[in-house]
């Protein structure tokens, strides 16, 4: 089990504090932001032929920035991060805690990010029969039971582990149920393959919408 901190965001760039986004402290008001952004504020400034720039959420006069060292420290290394991992946190309004994220949680992040990064399209695809899919319908729900299958093969979960998965996605009831007839497809080849220990194919045959 992998621990996370959801870092605060720059209220200027809206990217996340890292050890690339650095945050700093302004002074006097001791609001905060990016060091990237202060450096481009003084460099607009000076371009305007201004001396001083004003804290973008006060507006009080910026006499000088420090680094964040509270912020700094509790940031993880960029080496030890998941990208998908940080994608999911990334939804999440748990500024500043740490979560600790459980292997198989890591596996699915994928999978989650895109059920929820695609929920707005997933409720329309929904309200149509398979035939209306058009292509763009077909490439998600391809994309979603390809990495489905990614995650079964790579914990070797059960059916009634994956079911429970499923669940967890809280699908529409119709996704849902072309997403379980694919998966019974799914483990009954898995189950033939299993005896020749040719389960491996299944990693080579292109997932069918």
């Amino acid at each position: 089990m992998s621990s996370y901190v959801i870092s605060p965001k720059c209220p200027v760039c809206l990217n996340h504090y890292s050890n690339l986004v650095k945050p700093v402290i302004l002074q006097p008001c001791c609001h905060g932001c990016c060091a990237s952004c202060v450096r481009q504020y003084r460099e607009i400034s000076l371009d305007n032929n201004e001396e001083d720039i004003r804290c973008p959420k006060c507006r009080e006069i910026v006499i000088e920035e420090k680094p964040n060292y509270d912020l700094i420290e509790m940031l993880p290394e960029e080496e030890n991060k998941d990208m998908w991992v940080e994608k999911l946190l990334d939804f999440s309004d748990k500024r500043g805690q740490e979560i600790r994220v459980h292997v198989d949680v890591e596996v699915f992040s994928k999978l989650i990010c895109s059920r929820l990064v695609n929920q707005e399209r997933i409720d329309k695809i929904a309200l149509k029969s398979t035939n209306e899919w058009t292509s763009s319908d077909k490439k998600i729900m391809q994309g979603f039971k390809e990495e489905l299958r990614c995650c079964i093969i790579a914990l070797d979960c059960d059916f009634e582990e994956i079911m429970k998965w499923v669940q967890v996605l809280n699908l529409p009831s119709k996704i849902e149920s072309y997403i379980m007839a694919g998966l019974l497809e799914f483990y009954a080849s898995k189950k033939f393959l299993s005896p020749m220990g040719a389960e491996w194919l299944l990693d080579l045959m292109p997932t069918s919408v």
